[in-house]
């Protein structure tokens, strides 16, 4: 089984930046698009999309990679996960989070600091699943095309420590 994540807002391509690409739910597997259909409303649907590691081709590498960051004393903020929900959050996205095919009943948050908290807390625990659907304020700059103002949203100071992803020839982690 493996860790799942959608995102319910402003889709930002985040490849070149983290290694982290960015997949509208209508693109995915059947069992992708089947629980979207189970756990967001028909309304969200055309703003749903899931994080996956560019070269894994799956959202669990950036959880796993979370996990064992953050056992050496990093913080979730220094992680691609960290780094993906934070600025997801600042957004205004709503977030769903599961493991395999546990996804019924998952506890519902509204604070966002609460809600990094708790993805810290369960990435520790020995399984490092985490469980839980966060409810965003808005869902930020739906029309249009993409801006480089949203995408300056998920960088940060520094590049997360040890992270598996090659930055784009033309960044480096000063641009970051």
């Amino acid at each position: 089984m493996s860790q799942f994540m959608f995102v319910i807002g402003k889709k930002v391509s985040l490849d070149d930046i983290w290694g982290i690409e960015c997949v509208p739910v209508q693109e995915a597997d059947d069992f992708i698009r089947r629980v979207s259909q189970e756990l967001v409303s028909e309304s969200e649907l055309q703003d749903c999309w899931f994080p996956q590691d560019s070269v894994e081709k799956c959202t669990d590498a950036l959880f796993i990679e979370a996990q064992e960051r953050l056992v050496e004393g990093a913080k979730l903020e220094e992680t691609r996960l960290g780094v993906l929900i934070g600025g997801s959050i600042r957004l205004g996205g709503s977030l769903i989070l599961w493991y395999g095919d546990d996804w019924a009943d998952l506890p519902r948050r509204s604070d966002s600091e609460q809600v990094l908290k708790d993805i810290q807390e369960q990435l520790l625990e020995g399984s490092g699943e985490v469980y839980l659907r966060y409810v965003g304020w808005c869902c930020l700059a739906q029309a249009g095309s993409e801006s480089q103002e949203i995408r300056n949203l998920f960088k940060t100071d520094r590049a997360p420590v040890n992270a598996t992803v090659t930055l784009h020839k033309n960044l480096s982690a000063e641009t970051l």
